[in-house]
């Protein structure tokens, strides 16, 4: 490091650039699941007598829950870099800035990203079998 043990003004934002993009990830993954659970609960009120209209859904579902399985792995990445930076950060006599969070047992994201897998999944079979069977 350019100035001995202080991180530098471009290590710092770089920094801030990426606790901000980790800040954007985590609004999203709190509001999706919300909003897709919300959709699929008043879907199903308008097409549950409409087994053809629910397989697309729920297949629409699927993709959406990929979609945001991809997010929650690319927000992996962005906590690898903030962590690796706050490495940096710690020897240069900033560390009682950085929370330290003890790692969970199981994590969030992942029971999310199952949970959604589960229900969307689960749709799928639902309809279809109303569909098949009626």
């Amino acid at each position: 490091m350019p100035n001995g043990n202080k991180p530098d003004d471009i290590q710092l934002k770089l920094y801030t650039m990426l606790v901000e993009q980790l800040h954007k990830y985590v609004t999203i993954f709190w509001q999706f699941p919300l909003a897709l659970l919300v959709a699929n609960f008043l879907a199903s009120d308008k097409f549950l007598c409409h087994p053809r209209i629910m397989v697309g859904v729920s297949l629409v579902d699927c993709v959406f829950v990929y979609a945001f399985h991809r997010l929650v792995i690319n927000s992996r990445s962005i906590i690898t870099a903030i962590r690796n930076a706050e490495s940096i950060l710690r020897t240069s006599g900033y560390d009682a800035f950085i929370p330290e969070f003890r790692p969970p047992k199981l994590p969030a994201p992942t029971v999310t990203v199952w949970t959604l897998w589960v229900l969307a999944i689960g749709l799928v079979v639902f309809s279809a079998t109303r569909w098949f069977c009626s």
